[in-house]
């Protein structure tokens, strides 16, 4: 699993001028959408300008994606140690928001992916959040 620490950890790792041990986290809450015309796909507000819980704010376009994109996958709760539930694609910086496409895994590939994909899709789940290292802070 990803070791992620805790913003109040980074902050002080940062203060005293050390390279943080891990990444932090955000999560987003927005209306998920169907992606017309490709089946098991939804579209996701991954992160945006706002201010979020930690009182932190991620630049929209300060996202550099070239290492995720060499692997797009979806973590469920960034759980690295375990298959991913989809595959992101179309992942862009559109205004001030950080949006993205997720193809779930179907039933007879991961059946956890698939309760994933229809919690969400019956908008039962409507967040996700996103694992990063600040590049500056």
């Amino acid at each position: 699993m990803t070791n992620l620490i805790s913003v109040e950890q980074f902050r002080k790792e940062a203060r005293g001028k050390t390279k943080p041990t891990g990444p932090v986290f955000r999560v987003t809450t927005e209306p998920v959408e169907p992606v017309d015309g490709a089946e098991r796909t939804l579209r996701f507000c991954f992160s945006d300008g706002s201010v979020d819980r930690m009182g932190d704010t991620i630049a929209p376009d300060g996202w550099n994606l070239a290492a995720f994109n060499r692997n797009p996958v979806a973590l469920w709760a960034h759980d690295s140690s375990a298959p991913p539930i989809g595959r992101a694609s179309n992942v862009t910086v559109e205004g001030a928001r950080l949006m993205g496409d997720i193809e779930f895994a179907p039933l007879e590939t991961y059946a956890f992916a698939d309760t994933i994909y229809r919690l969400t899709a019956a908008k039962f789940l409507n967040a996700v959040s996103v694992g990063f290292l600040p590049t500056e802070y």
